[in-house]
């Protein structure tokens, strides 16, 4: 049986570390390792910290489904006034607004053993549910061009290449508007 939650449900608790520190376990079983292969989040030690800054910082963005008590899925980002996502944003917690008018999608992470199974598509309708009950006026997220259309399929128009340099990747802005 599938359940989803925001990680503040939990008491999250943030805290910078090396691959071998829990990261802001917020009491998840066998705790949220940064870095972790779990969600494939590989990062530098200052993506780390930023990541676990964010964690931190707002807790109430970050969306978990488990399955069976196995974290599977996560979505997490930010609230701000600003419209589009901008690299600092993922540098910078302070950038948060509890009451901004966008949630910025920064990550949707699938365990690779559980992909193909809809767990993302799952979250990313709570989380698109839970952003309109909040007034918010969308979401914006940036993915790469094989992922265009699974954002479609949730309403998010393509509004072009983002100015992200990010991993020296090519991102597309994606936005939901209400």
């Amino acid at each position: 049986m599938a359940f989803i939650m925001c990680l503040n449900h939990r008491g999250a608790q943030g805290g910078s570390g090396d691959d071998n520190q829990t990261c802001g376990n917020g009491g998840l079983k066998g705790g949220y390792r940064a870095g972790s292969k779990v969600l494939s989040l590989r990062r530098k030690r200052r993506g780390r910290a930023a990541f676990c800054d964010r964690l931190a910082s707002f807790p109430d963005h970050f969306w978990l489904l488990y399955e069976d008590e196995k974290l599977v899925s996560m979505i997490n980002g930010m609230a701000t006034d600003e419209e589009h996502l901008t690299d600092a944003m993922y540098e910078h917690a302070d950038m948060h607004s509890k009451d901004g008018a966008w949630q910025m999608i920064f990550g949707v992470a699938t365990d690779p053993a559980e992909q193909g199974k809809g767990y993302a598509a799952a979250l990313m309708r709570r989380v698109i549910a839970d952003t309109k009950s909040q007034g918010k006026k969308g979401l914006v997220l940036t993915c790469k061009e094989r992922l265009l259309s699974f954002y479609r399929q949730f309403g998010y128009r393509n509004e072009g290449v983002s100015g992200s340099e990010h991993g020296g990747a090519v991102w597309y802005e994606m936005r939901l508007t209400f």
